[in-house]
């Protein structure tokens, strides 16, 4: 991998300290492992999805910037576009495999960025995490990439975010490509170690009691 470099971002930076950080002090969201953040790039955020706002809560608990896909209708709003892109965010075409979106999040890593993944690829709102399955696309960018996988779980009471009720994120300990042993020459390796990344996430949600 490329030499990892700092956040030169400086709106990212800006909207970082009085975007993000508001958000998790309004809605109460508790991190747990910060211990496991990591203190620079190159690293594949990959948590289930629960709301709209998990990626500016995992963006505000991050040390680094957090480069999220977004779905390219995103991009055709004027306003909304000039921000999300100031923000790192890349268009991804959601009706199918995004080849040019899957490259660019190998660009981004290689180059000492980060990148967010959502394990489940859309949210599922009051499903229990057991009851969803993973997709393949983290575990194929990181086999891409050579990045490590930092496993988090958005826990939310029912299951579904509520200005109500307490978020947590558990934050757990990075994965690295060699840790999940995937045999490049063997059929369905992407779906074993997909779901081996989801139990550790799974995990997390049960290590924690529920604030």
């Amino acid at each position: 991998m490329a030499e990892k470099k700092k956040n030169s971002n400086k709106f990212y930076i800006v909207a970082h300290r009085l975007v993000a950080r508001t958000v998790l002090r309004l809605f109460r969201v508790k991190i747990v492992g910060t211990e496991n953040l990591p203190t620079e790039g190159g690293y594949i955020y990959c948590s289930n999805h629960v709301s709209a706002l998990d990626p500016i809560m995992v963006c505000g608990a991050g040390r680094t910037q957090v480069h999220y896909m977004a779905k390219k209708e995103l991009f055709k709003i004027p306003i909304l576009s000039v921000l999300i892109k100031a923000l790192g965010a890349f268009p991804v075409n959601r009706g199918g495999a995004d080849v040019g979106a899957i490259r660019r999040a190998i660009e981004l890593l290689q180059s000492g960025e980060s990148v967010g993944i959502f394990i489940q690829g859309h949210r599922f709102r009051g499903v229990p995490l057991r009851e969803t399955k993973p997709k393949n696309g983290a575990i194929m960018i990181a086999a891409r990439s050579g990045a490590p996988i930092l496993p988090i779980c958005i826990k939310t009471k029912n299951h579904a975010f509520s200005i109500f009720h307490r978020t947590q994120l558990i934050i757990g300990k990075p994965i690295t490509v060699d840790a999940l042993g995937i045999d490049d020459h063997a059929s369905g390796e992407f779906s074993r170690a997909a779901q081996e990344v989801f139990e550790q996430i799974c995990q997390l949600e049960e290590s924690v009691t529920d604030a």
